[in-house]
């Protein structure tokens, strides 16, 4: 791989962190919350190739499973907060 090569690749990549189109960095990659977009709306790129399949609910998933694990766990844990931390989390997500 050449040197300009590999700065096109990081490139690519940086912008695709940024959720902004790999070719051009202005387009945005998703349409809505977890949805790729048909194509850029700047340089007209092809992104209906990529398949997102269940990844990005999985990550959303799991980082907001992370968030109710420790709500939970602080709920339990034993101190003068307990009973706050127990009402927010009943008012939050009531059963």
């Amino acid at each position: 791989m050449t040197n300009q090569a590999s700065r096109e690749v990081w490139s690519a990549m940086a912008n695709g962190l940024r959720c902004k189109c790999p070719r051009c960095g202005k387009g945005r990659l998703f349409r809505q919350y977890l949805k790729v977009a048909e194509a850029c709306d700047r340089c007209g790129l092809d992104f209906s190739h990529h398949r997102a399949d269940d990844l990005p609910a999985y990550v959303a998933i799991t980082i907001v499973g992370h968030i109710l694990v420790i709500g939970l766990m602080h709920s339990q844990m034993p101190g003068e907060d307990q009973g706050q931390a127990r009402d927010l989390l009943a008012v939050t997500f009531p059963p």
